[in-house]
């Protein structure tokens, strides 16, 4: 199995923070944030497709994003 990648082997491998960036139609400093505050939680399927799309492995897959938005959406629900 490959070993995981970090959120800045990720950026790299995608063309650095301004191409993410401008593949999500977000500004440069907001790709730049993330390496400080974290990922945020609806950016994760977005980098993750991203990456298959370009051959890109990322931190978690899109599965696994799947069954955790899922999870939440229960969540919610359940205490709504």
């Amino acid at each position: 199995m490959a070993r995981s990648r970090s959120l800045d082997e990720i950026l790299d491998a995608l063309g650095g923070e301004s191409a993410v960036a401008t593949m999500l139609g977000c500004g440069p400093s907001s790709v730049s944030n993330w390496k400080s505050r974290g990922l945020p939680k609806g950016r994760w399927v977005d980098l993750v497709t991203l990456g298959a799309e370009r051959g890109v492995r990322p931190p978690i897959s899109l599965d696994e994003v799947r069954r955790a938005a899922v999870a939440i959406e229960s969540v919610r629900q359940e205490t709504a």
